[in-house]
């Protein structure tokens, strides 16, 4: 498959954004302002973006459903819960 997916940690202005494979292989991390996120991942075969919810998400997720892109919005404790349970979690 190569299609990536990214996860994006969105702060009021600025993201940080670490576009992976499926294989788990980070392919680029980059700090970038709100404005910049759309043009950084269209270099990418971008397959599905995750973000945690707030209320800094609403514009960056209206600017990338705009262009097609599958969004993945997570509740705050629920993602808290997902990270602890895959850390735990032997081998």
């Amino acid at each position: 498959m190569s299609s990536l997916v990214c996860g994006l940690d969105v702060h009021k202005n600025s993201v940080y954004a670490t576009v992976m494979n499926y294989g788990g292989e980070v392919v680029e991390k980059r700090k970038l302002t709100n404005d910049e996120v759309v043009n950084f991942l269209s270099r990418y075969p971008i397959d599905k973006v995750a973000m945690e919810s707030s209320t800094s998400v609403v514009p960056v997720y209206r600017a990338l459903r705009g262009r097609g892109y599958t969004i993945l919005v997570s509740h705050p404790k629920k993602t808290r819960l997902i990270g602890v349970t895959h850390q735990d979690r032997p081998g």
